[in-house]
Formats: structure tokens, sequence, C-alpha cells
């Protein structure tokens, strides 16, 4: 997908971010004491160097997202209303909003957005997750849960315990559209720390198995991203004659 810098189209919905733009959540670390103050970040970006870094393009619009924590039990709690602005400019800056995780185990943040973009003319339907462990002790087992798929259009899935990856090794990861796995699709796993140059790293970006499968050979710690895309022109309607375009990304930390 390439990489645009070009103006901010206002709709009846509001202002629409760039066809392209990923978002993607942040948490300032995988696990945490129960009842410890955790503040969850919304991030729109990384639209530069065809998806493969973490640079910030503005807030995404809110009208068409949504943004939600998903506690230990299965219980859903929206983060929308609580949502903070923290740019100065009314364009620039993230969404913030403070986690209430009373409860010990694993919680996991997904954001959600589709909306038209009218100039490109296409649909953009985004999806972002990431995982963090409240108040649990070392040796406790993982939970199995996260596997699970969350039904979104297009989503990454951790075949292990994202709040558990420690120093250097491979990170599987499963990922589905529409349910199905999906077979031969550029995946990138970008490290925040030392962004990647204009090649393709064979350690860290491939493309995706016959079961929807990917592996990643990570070597340092660091927060990384992963992120997959899925063109699909042939998926029109009224106002996005030019096709659909998906995005999903999963958040992590690795730890030494």
């Amino acid at each position: 997908m390439n990489s645009i810098k070009r103006y901010l189209v206002v709709l009846a919905v509001g202002i629409m971010p760039l066809q392209g733009h990923d978002s993607w959540v942040e948490v300032p670390s995988s696990e945490v004491k129960t009842g410890q103050p955790v503040y969850a970040d919304l991030m729109l970006g990384n639209h530069g160097n065809n998806h493969r870094d973490f640079k910030l393009a503005g807030k995404i619009p809110l009208e068409r997202s949504t943004f939600s924590l998903i506690g230990p039990s299965g219980t859903v709690t929206n983060l929308k209303p609580d949502l903070i602005d923290r740019g100065l400019d009314p364009k620039g800056g993230y969404w913030t909003a403070k986690i209430n995780h009373s409860a010990p185990g694993l919680y996991r943040l997904i954001h959600t957005y589709d909306a038209i973009v009218s100039y490109a003319p296409k649909r953009a339907i985004k999806s972002a997750k990431t995982y963090f462990a409240s108040g649990r002790s070392d040796s406790a087992p993982g939970t199995a849960t996260i596997v699970k798929p969350d039904g979104l259009p297009l989503e990454i899935i951790p075949l292990d315990d994202p709040t558990r990856l420690k120093g250097e090794g491979k990170v599987l990861v499963k990922v589905l559209f529409k349910g199905e796995p999906l077979n031969d699709a550029l995946i990138s796993c970008i490290p925040r720390g030392n962004p990647f140059g204009a090649d393709l790293d064979p350690k860290l970006e491939t493309r995706t198995a016959a079961n929807g499968g990917a592996v990643f050979e990570i070597s340092q710690p660091d927060e990384y991203m992963i992120a997959v895309h899925v063109d699909a022109p042939e998926e029109t309607g009224e106002g996005y004659s030019e096709g659909t375009e998906y995005g999903a990304t999963l958040t992590f930390w690795v730890t030494e």
C-alpha cells in the first residue's frame, strides 16, 4: 500500500483520516499490579515507510470508531466516553483513556473503525488490539482465551501469551480474514526503537501460511507492532466504487 500524504476531507460524519493509515493501541506495560493506574493510548499513523513505523498522523475520528476493554471474565467496557484528547492541535496528538482493572487476570483492548473515504473513493475497515495482565504472579499459567478470535473482519491473533514475551525468541500469530485463515499476505513485526529501512527484514517480515500463521524472530526487548493489510477492490458499494481496504494491528511488549 502506498504512503499517502494528502489533505483531509470533511464528511457529514466528521473529519476522515487519510486512506491507508493504521490505528494501534498502546499500554505502558504488559503486566501491572491490580489497581495500578493504566492509560490506554489510541494512535493513528504509521502510514510512512509502507506502514512500517510508529509515526503519528493525528487523531482518528471517533464517530466511526469503537474502543473497548474486555476483562478476564469477558465483561466489555466502552472506553469511548472516557477518551481524552492529548493534542494541542485539533488534528494532532492522540486519544487516551484511564482503565479500571480491579480484577486480576488478562485484559485486552480493541479498537475498530469503519468509514468511507469519499475522495478515494474507498471504504476503510480497521482493527487494533493489545493485551495486558493485571495482578498475575510469575507462576500463574497462561490463559487460553487469548487465542480465540474476536470476530473482527481482519484480525491478528497471538498464539502465545503476549504479556509474557521475554528476551530473544519467536512470536507466533495467526491472521483471520472474515473468520478464515488469510494466506500469502505480507505481515510485518515493527520494533518501535529500531525502525525499518527501505528493504524487507526477513526476520520481522514474512507472508502468512495457508493456515494464516506467521512467525517472527525477536532479537531484543522493545515494543512491537504487527501489521497486516488486505485490499479488496471487488468489495464496492454506495460511495466506495474503488473497493475496500482492511487493516489490522497487534501491539505488544517484549521484556528482558
